[in-house]
């Protein structure tokens, strides 16, 4: 589950191919990268320049491209407040860093110190909530 709570000014999501091979999936961080003289959207790695967030994918048919993956996915680039349910499992406060971690999704924990963060954490997962909200940086 990936939910926008709030957007900035003039927010929306963009749609965009998925590098082939990919898979990306809701709540995610994802990058843009070049593929083939095209910019595709490729998971994220921990500590690469983090730019997005998946929103959903869909399977689109189309010959109009020259790679063989023909998913598209919506992505969100601009700061927002969101809630998500896809992250790795830790103990989380409000107010922590979040990171990308080694799965693709958000961590508090960092890999190494030299990692930046992408998000900060509002509202911590509990026994009756089973997702987090954060503010997109």
């Amino acid at each position: 589950m990936f939910k926008v709570i709030e957007k900035a000014y003039a927010s929306h999501p963009i749609r965009i191919f998925a590098k082939p091979g990919v898979k990306l999936i809701n709540g995610y961080v994802g990058t843009l990268v070049e593929y083939n003289g095209n910019i595709v959207c490729d998971n994220c790695k921990p500590n690469k320049m983090p730019c997005v967030i998946i929103r959903k994918s869909k399977f689109i048919k189309s010959n109009n491209i020259s790679f063989n993956i023909k998913d598209m996915t919506h992505i969100w680039p601009q700061r927002m407040i969101f809630r998500t349910d896809n992250f790795e499992h830790s103990n989380y406060r409000g107010g922590d860093k979040l990171f990308v971690g080694e799965s693709g999704m958000l961590t508090n924990e960092p890999q190494n110190e030299s990692f930046n963060f992408v998000a900060r954490l509002i509202s911590s997962p509990d026994k009756e909530r089973g997702y987090f909200e954060a503010l997109w940086i």
